[in-house]
Parts: structure tokens; C-alpha cells; sequence
């Protein structure tokens, strides 16, 4: 379906996650929090940028295209 994705809880798959966003061109357009509201948050505008697997508790939120 098109439109906007959210993903929650993808630490685990965080990498494989980018890797999907990359092939199907929704790369550009995603961003990543990592532990939203605790003391070891992480925000990453550019999702592009994540070298690392994440924390459990990760919300990346593509826009646009299909998944």
C-alpha cells in the first residue's frame, strides 16, 4: 500500500530494515528514534546514517512508497 510506513520494535532487524528501505527507494525519507522519552534516547533524522544495530526500542518512520 502506499503512504507512510511506521515500524516499532525493529532493534533485532534494525540493519535488514535499512536494507529494505534502500531497495524499494524509501531511504531518503525515513527517520529512527531510539528509546524514545529514556535517559539513552537517540534521534537519527536521517536514518540513512545508522551504522549499528539498535535498541529494542526503535521506531523508524519511512515516508511514502510501498513496503
Amino acid at each position: 500500500m502506499p503512504g507512510n510506513k511506521v515500524f516499532m520494535k525493529t532493534g533485532k532487524s534494525i540493519l535488514e530494515l535499512k536494507q529494505t528501505l534502500r531497495e524499494r527507494g524509501m531511504l531518503d525519507g525515513a527517520s529512527m528514534v531510539e528509546n524514545c522519552t529514556m535517559d539513552n534516547e537517540r534521534v537519527y533524522p536521517d536514518f540513512s546514517q545508522l551504522q549499528e544495530p539498535s535498541g529494542y526500542f526503535s521506531l523508524v518512520i519511512a515516508k511514502g512508497g510501498s513496503v
